[in-house]
């Protein structure tokens, strides 16, 4: 008797579905991570371990999010936050790069993610909705404008990046550049024994105190407030991702010692082929070492040696960005508000 074929099982429609507070967030922390890990261009700020993180800090009676569901797992997912009369892409204001986490199976729903988030601005009384920080390849920038609504799409924030190659991770850094690394590390030769090294995942507790506390000493020798870190939330925020995302895997952390004490800190993130600096911080004692720009030289030849293909520098035009090598590129903002197309 011939053996009868199990009949094939149709494949689920997938379904946009709702989950409306940060505990159900929290809920999907793994499906969550397990989509996130299969988005070829996924940044570390669409990462469960800084938005959730994110979400506590600054919304955490405000943030939800849109999804698409494919039995228990996860095809999509688009996190918002509301504020001041609008609904916002949650990490906005902290995170250089924003967006929706969107499989390639989910594509075909991504005009109904927008249509199920403007259903949500209608249910918080928001008249605008703002997409902030979207690459020029984000879906959400193509998706159809949901009925009743309009959109204009503006220029972003630029940010910097360098491209990474097969050579030396400081081929395209000037010459200048490259000499003032090397120069640095031989006073730091002569100064007494030094190391300069990524800092374990299970001492990144203790990497966040050193990071946070070095800035605020670099900006008050200045006479100024604390730099990147001024603001008391963003300092809380920074000192609890950091463990977290050490916690993922996704920590970048590099630290300079003399003689054992901290000179440099610099603080970096790790998804998807390309390694993204967040912020740094130095003793101002120690200036004439460079030890900034050191800390930062090995995220970035860390960065290399992993073979990632890009070191992002993020937001700012600061000029030993393009003395290392990086270049500008575009970002956008999508605004729908409320009314037909004029």
């Amino acid at each position: 008797m011939n053996a009868v074929a199990p009949r094939a099982q149709p494949a689920s429609t997938p379904r946009v579905e709702r989950l409306p507070d940060l505990d159900a967030l929290q809920a999907h922390r793994a499906p969550w991570f397990a989509l996130w890990r299969c988005i070829p261009d996924a940044t570390p700020f669409q990462s469960p371990a800084w938005l959730l993180c994110w979400a506590e800090h600054y919304a955490p009676d405000r943030t939800g999010a849109v999804v698409v569901r494919d039995g228990g797992g996860l095809l999509a997912l688009l996190a918002y936050f509301s504020w001041a009369g609008a609904l916002w892409l949650a990490g906005t204001g902290q995170s250089d790069y924003g967006d929706a986490l969107i499989a390639q199976r989910a594509a075909p729903q991504v005009d109904a993610l927008l249509e199920t988030l403007a259903a949500i601005a209608d249910e918080y009384a928001c008249d605008r909705i703002e997409l902030c920080q979207l690459r020029a390849g984000s879906r959400l920038l193509r998706a159809a404008t949901p009925r009743g609504w309009r959109s204009e799409i503006a220029p972003g924030d630029a940010c910097m990046s360098l491209r990474l190659g097969s050579g030396h991770a400081l081929d395209g850094a000037t010459a200048h550049c490259r000499r003032n690394i090397a120069c640095a590390s031989h006073r730091l030769d002569r100064a007494g024994p030094w190391t300069l090294q990524r800092v374990p995942a299970d001492e990144s507790h203790h990497a966040a105190d050193v990071l946070l506390g070095l800035h605020e000493r670099r900006w008050g020798a200045r006479g100024e407030p604390a730099g990147l870190f001024a603001d008391v939330l963003l300092r809380d925020f920074v000192h609890d991702v950091i463990p977290r995302l050490g916690c993922a895997g996704l920590l970048r952390f590099y630290m300079l010692k003399l003689d054992h004490r901290p000179l440099a800190a610099t603080f970096a993130m790790h998804a998807s082929g390309a390694t993204y600096f967040y912020g740094t911080g130095f003793d101002p004692e120690a200036a004439r070492f460079s030890p900034g720009l050191l800390s930062i030289a090995a995220a970035i030849q860390g960065a290399a040696a992993e073979g990632d293909q890009a070191f992002h520098f993020l937001r700012g035009r600061e000029r030993y960005k393009q003395r290392l090598g990086a270049s500008e590129h575009a970002t956008c903002r999508r605004v729908l508000r409320r009314g037909e197309p004029r």
